[in-house]
């Protein structure tokens, strides 16, 4: 495996300017000046896929940003579809792995990367996710599972009753959300990126489940710990379609029982 690979963080964004505190703030030049103030992991580029209708100010904001950082914008003309936002920022990006990252995260421990590119350099694991937690300091994430028919976007830690000692090492799970996942370039590619017939949910888990499909294996690791405040730039509404789409696709995998999750909880 790569001694030093490149990471290459593709961040898809409206790019607009938001009210918060009486004024006027821009979530994804919150997100980018996170990770380049609280990262040790320094061989990363970014790759922003900017809506064309981006605030002039977030614009230019990058473009300072840029200054201290690779960074390129990546411009995006259509409807929002999230999978090919994601889809077109990989096609420009360089990196060995790609690390898709939404624009409404904050970094919180500073190995995050460091930690995330160590447990994907183990030649069995394809894909890793991390720690997730609400602005009050609640989990929101630690894994995606797969049980009923349906996916469990949230696999919080207070579900499964992890015992201490599972916080310090990664785990297998059976997916990981896009809001913050490394994946390696090859695998990306080789289970054809995102699927753009799931704009906005569930593309994340079609994403998992055809990574799992070529037989790798999926990890949380723990002490990549980011605040992911969800949703604060659309509302999240699931379509019937997006469902229809994903059971008729796996819908074997997806009545479960979980096994990460049934191992988890019998620790």
């Amino acid at each position: 495996m790569e001694s030093n690979p490149l990471v290459s963080i593709i961040i898809p964004s409206r790019g607009l300017l938001r009210e918060r505190d009486e004024t006027k703030a821009s979530d994804l030049l919150h997100a980018v000046q996170s990770v380049i103030e609280r990262s040790t992991f320094l061989d990363y580029e970014f790759v922003i896929v900017l809506d064309l209708g981006a605030s002039l100010e977030v614009i230019q904001g990058l473009e300072q940003l840029a200054e201290r950082t690779r960074l390129r914008i990546v411009w995006f003309d259509k409807p929002f579809n999230f999978s090919e936002k994601i889809n077109l920022g990989a096609c420009h990006a360089r990196g060995d792995y790609f690390l898709i990252l939404n624009d409404d995260i904050e970094i919180i421990s500073a190995t995050w990367l460091t930690d995330m590119v160590g447990s994907l350099q183990q030649p069995q694991i394809a894909l890793v996710g991390a720690l997730l937690y609400f602005q009050d300091g609640s989990v929101q994430h630690a894994g995606h599972s797969y049980e009923n028919g349906a996916p469990d976007h949230v696999l919080s830690l207070d579900d499964i009753r992890l015992p201490a000692t599972a916080a310090n090492g990664e785990r297998d799970v059976s997916g990981v959300t896009a809001a913050c996942s490394l994946v390696r370039r090859s695998v990306y590619f080789d289970v054809g990126g995102f699927t753009a017939f799931l704009p906005g949910n569930f593309n994340d888990v079609d994403f998992c489940l055809k990574v799992r499909k070529l037989g790798h294996r999926i990890v949380i690791q723990p002490s990549a710990e980011l605040f992911h405040f969800e949703s604060v730039s659309r509302k999240t509404f699931v379509h019937d379609f997006e469902l229809s789409f994903l059971q008729k696709r796996w819908g074997p995998e997806l009545r479960g029982p979980d096994r990460f999750l049934t191992s988890a909880r019998q620790r």
